[in-house]
């Protein structure tokens, strides 16, 4: 199988569905297990001397109220309270994405949960060992719910499904470092992004059959035509046209084709441009550090923020 490394840095949308899909293998770069090392000890010096939200404190309604050092189980309580999903299991594609999501992000140095909690979130995955999550419920921001659920299944209280890791133990601030994201919904939205790029690449091949089968006119796809309207996805889509149909000896059999042969690039364009698009803004997501709090490293600080809002992914999304 394919080997795809996680570094916290680089990972692509088509990696995540790779992975989603099982049709890889996931290997922890050591730089990216650095840097989560590193963000969790500048975590556990700054809670020392002031309060950092969810490790030291308790959240939401409660974040005023300190936690005291020796509450051990302070993110036992997180995860339990959290955990409250309801519905169907989520897909196992779904949840091998969300995990190879959540376990890049880490490695990203911004959460500052311990290590090895990174190395059981990979070591499942590349076992197909996979936590039941739920399809519904949210509780704030960001799926909390989920994460929490596989909080729960790390620490050893809920089952995996298949030959889990061994439970592992959390520290002061590891729940809330481990459920501040949407990696679910980044997951699921890298598998759907990926399904319509395979779609989109038959839409093309079937397109250029129609205009085969229909003795088209190659005028609407010219290069001389999209010159003066440069769309980049209608060029793209123009392009691949002229390439699918080089060298097909087609006489038009019309002065002008129908809509649906003459329109095709700016259709499909405008679901290229889309394409792109969510492409991208999954790229940030998927190599974000975007916990809150957000551990730098740098500045030996912890920043509390609202990184986790998705107004971005949500807009690529409904425009795909």
């Amino acid at each position: 199988m394919q080997r795809i490394e996680l570094t916290g840095r680089a990972m692509r949308p088509g990696d995540v569905a790779q992975l989603g899909h099982g049709d890889a293998w996931g290997d922890i770069a050591p730089e990216g297990l650095a840097r989560a090392q590193t963000a969790a000890q500048v975590a556990d010096r700054v809670a020392a001397r002031q309060q950092v939200y969810g490790r030291n404190t308790g959240v939401g309604a409660n974040r005023t109220q300190a936690v005291e050092p020796g509450d051990t189980d302070h993110g036992l309580r997180l995860l339990r309270s959290h955990a409250g999903g309801i519905g169907a299991p989520v897909a196992a594609e779904g949840i091998r994405a969300m995990l190879a999501v959540r376990a890049n992000q880490l490695l990203a140095g911004g959460a500052g949960v311990s290590p090895r909690i990174i190395e059981a979130i990979v070591t499942a995955l590349n076992a197909n060992a996979l936590p039941e999550i739920h399809e519904y419920g949210a509780v704030g921001t960001a799926d909390l719910t989920a994460l929490a659920e596989l909080g729960l299944t790390l620490l050893g209280e809920a089952p995996w499904t298949g030959a889990g890791p061994a439970p592992v133990e959390f520290g002061p601030g590891d729940a809330v470092a481990l459920m501040s994201s949407s990696a679910l919904t980044i997951g699921q939205a890298c598998l759907a992004w990926s399904e319509a790029t395979r779609w989109l690449d038959a839409a093309h091949a079937v397109s250029a059959l129609t205009f085969i089968a229909v003795d088209g006119s190659m005028e609407p796809y010219a290069q001389a035509v999209h010159e003066r309207k440069p769309h980049l996805g209608v060029v793209a889509s123009a392009r691949f046209l002229r390439a699918l149909l080089d060298g097909q000896s087609v006489k038009a059999a019309r002065l002008q084709d129908p809509y649906a042969v003459r329109c095709v690039p700016q259709i499909h364009g405008a679901a290229l441009a889309a394409l792109d698009n969510t492409e991208r803004i999954l790229a940030v997501e998927i190599n974000a550090a975007a916990e809150n709090p957000l551990v730098s490293a740098t500045e030996e600080a912890v920043f509390h923020h609202g990184g986790f809002h998705q107004v971005q992914l949500t807009q690529v999304m409904d425009a795909l």
